[in-house]
């Protein structure tokens, strides 16, 4: 596998469908153009909070079965 680079995203919600999340780079247009390293992929955002293409984007299973996830960290609030 190539040296990859990578970001985080924000997981909202898991469903028989899809994930759901928040993406600084903005919308994903073409999941295999990330997953194999190059530049693209993405329909960027403004970078700005109250225009920003990555918030609650559907990402669905079909489109990220061969997908490769490098790490998750899982946050959670304790009682």
């Amino acid at each position: 596998m190539p040296n990859h680079k990578g970001h985080l995203v924000r997981l909202q919600n898991i469903t028989k469908e899809c994930i759901i999340v928040d993406d600084p780079y903005g919308k994903v247009t073409n999941f295999n153009i990330r997953q194999n390293c190059h530049g693209g992929g993405y329909e960027t955002n403004s970078r700005t909070e109250e225009n920003s293409k990555g918030n609650d984007n559907l990402w669905k299973w079909n489109d990220i079965k061969d997908i490769t996830v490098k790490y998750i960290e899982v946050y959670c609030k304790c009682n």
